[in-house]
């Protein structure tokens, strides 16, 4: 019983805003001096919706290091689609295996 403790990983639940990411959503309030950032990354949504998203700093160093010990989830206020996107760019080799199934989103979430 003791080696299936030592080999099973432990869960971890990470909330994707403004934790392992910042974005911005691209409108009128958007300023130019917002996109002087190199590491930002655009996400385009549905029709002209776009967003700019800031990645955390060193944020694949924790993702290489917590993958070997952790099952990862994400927890987002965001739509779903938005947080399948956004999990590509902070895995984009998939070691965290981020599958939808391990999304829970505002459409889960029983609160207004």
């Amino acid at each position: 019983m003791l080696d299936n403790v030592k080999n099973r990983k432990l869960t971890l639940i990470l909330d994707l805003d403004h934790t392992v990411i910042q974005a911005v959503k691209v409108g009128k309030e958007f300023k130019i001096e917002d996109l002087l950032n190199k590491d930002l990354h655009e996400v385009v949504m549905s029709g002209t919706e776009r967003y700019m998203v800031k990645v955390r700093q060193f944020m694949q160093y924790f993702v290489k290091h917590i993958s070997q010990a952790y099952e990862v989830f994400i927890y987002t206020q965001s739509l779903r689609a938005y947080a399948i996107k956004i999990c590509k760019l902070i895995d984009p080799g998939g070691l965290l295996k981020l599958t939808e199934a391990r999304i829970l989103s505002r459409t889960e979430d029983d609160s207004p």
